[in-house]
């Protein structure tokens, strides 16, 4: 896997997490990144072959979250949505969330 950071983004200054850029165990297809914000780990992902949907609440986040990958020609999806109402429509292959889960209200969760 190549590393790389996303020097462009407004919110996630730092590259990929190392269990983003170490993906060992994620199997070959596509990637759910749910609260990816403005997609430095999602566009990772894309960059080395995964088909990736990336899902944040924030509309401006994911505006340039497709921006970026048009301008690399990565072939991706954004989704603007707030994750408690969110319903799968189709069946990854791997799920990748950072610092999202935890805010969710409990009643949500179960």
């Amino acid at each position: 896997m190549q590393k790389a950071i996303n020097k462009n983004s407004k919110w996630a200054k730092n590259p990929p997490r190392q269990e983003v850029i170490y993906n060992i165990d994620f199997l070959p297809g596509t990637v759910l990144d749910l609260g990816g914000s403005d997609g430095v780990s999602a566009l990772y992902f894309a960059r080395n072959g995964y088909k990736v949907t990336n899902v944040d609440k924030n509309a401006d986040a994911i505006a340039d979250f497709l921006n970026n990958a048009k301008n690399e020609s990565l072939n991706v999806e954004g989704v603007v949505t707030d994750l408690e109402n969110y319903a799968m429509e189709k069946d990854y292959d791997n799920v990748s969330s950072f610092f999202t889960l935890h805010f969710f209200r409990r009643r949500k969760c179960i």
